[in-house]
């Protein structure tokens, strides 16, 4: 292997240093190395779904069938199930393109937030 040259972490053919796309296998080092930076769109779309969520339960908590308030509340149902289907095809997309960030943490602060808010909400009712 020259000093101009390194291995394409793909195929593990030689390429040179400098490029930004594999001749052998056609990966394009720059559009994975964009995948791994910023805050992942599946979190954005999992945040509305689970605000929508508790929107949703507190309308349907204690509504009577039928009144503007059951509306809503089945309407933010609907909205938070869409949400959902599009994070987890918003997160299969990503994963298909690169991304091998973990969502534990996100998940784990976003299910305590909840519950926290939950309880809160709760509380206020009484």
């Amino acid at each position: 292997m020259q000093p101009d040259e390194k291995k394409c972490p793909y195929c593990a053919e030689l390429i040179k240093a400098e490029a930004v796309r594999c001749k052998h296998c056609q990966v394009d080092f720059a559009d994975r190395a964009r995948v791994k930076t910023g805050f992942p769109a599946r979190r954005v779309i999992y945040l509305l779904a689970l605000g929508a969520l508790i929107v949703s339960g507190m309308d349907l908590s204690n509504a009577i069938p039928g009144t503007p308030r059951h509306q809503e509340g089945m309407m933010l149902t609907w909205v938070f199930i869409g949400l959902f289907v599009t994070g987890i095809l918003v997160q299969v997309s990503q994963r298909k393109a690169g991304d091998t960030r973990s969502d534990a943490p996100f998940w784990w602060t976003s299910i305590i937030f909840t519950v926290v808010i939950l309880f809160v909400a709760l509380g206020s009712q009484n």
